[in-house]
């Protein structure tokens, strides 16, 4: 989150959602992380069991693509502005520790 709020300082427009509001929408499976690029690709990433990137598929379909921007979109107009989370449920915590 610490990046995250950086990223978001130097001008990045990050928002955050709770997984649990978009539960409805993941029945069948989680919503995917996605690359998009343009109107021109889309990546989807795969994660082995052990949550470790193995690859993405690639798309290439137009109509694919939009529908899954406008998806994100809207997803992303639910979110919550960054600094109002962070300052909400990062803030108070203790500061991270390195691991021994």
């Amino acid at each position: 989150m610490f990046v995250l709020r950086l990223r978001v300082e130097l001008g990045d427009n990050i928002r955050v959602l709770d997984a649990r509001e978009i539960s409805d929408i993941e029945k069948e499976r989680p919503v995917p992380e996605v690359v998009i690029l343009g109107d021109v690709v889309m990546y989807e990433v795969c994660y082995d069991d052990d949550g470790n990137a193995t690859g993405a598929n690639r798309f290439a379909d137009r109509a694919l693509i939009r529908e899954t921007s406008a998806g994100f979109d809207a997803l992303y107009e639910r979110g919550e502005d960054f600094h109002s989370f962070f300052d909400r449920e990062i803030a108070p915590l203790a500061p991270p520790t390195a691991a021994h």
